[in-house]
């Protein structure tokens, strides 16, 4: 069925690991996908998108409360578990199937993680960064 509000979503064993476990293609860009199409990679998310987040620099740049000018401590990066990542791509499938391409669904996908971060670990703070678009 190819309709504009589908979005096809499935968990893989699929090799995953460039985007961290997990990827949304706009619709024909995976084998001719209909619609729009998420797949999640629930161990490559857990090993590697976890990983690049919470212990490299380059991913700890993308949280809230990282780098104080004044010296204080670092807010806590909660864990990115295969439930968050889902909801991370599942705002880009909002973005696209709402009309912006791909490249313009950052401030989407990181709205809804963000959401579930707050579900999952309590408010957004110090004691759980939220997600921020650089």
């Amino acid at each position: 069925m190819q309709a504009k509000g589908v979005v096809e979503f499935g968990l893989t064993d699929r090799d995953l690991s460039y985007w961290g476990g997990a990827n949304t293609y706009e619709k024909g860009e995976d084998h001719g996908n209909q619609n729009v199409r998420v797949l999640v990679n629930p161990k490559q998310v857990e090993e590697i998108g976890d990983e690049r987040l919470r212990f490299t620099a380059a991913g700890q740049w993308k949280f809230a409360g990282q780098f104080f000018k004044n010296g204080g401590p670092l807010w806590t990066i909660r864990a990115l578990t295969v439930g968050i990542s889902e909801w991370h791509e599942f705002g880009h499938d909002w973005g696209m199937i709402n009309g912006r391409s791909a490249e313009n669904t950052g401030a989407e996908s990181i709205a809804w993680e963000n959401r579930m971060r707050e579900q999952t670990y309590g408010p957004l703070g110090p004691d759980n960064a939220q997600r921020v678009k650089h």
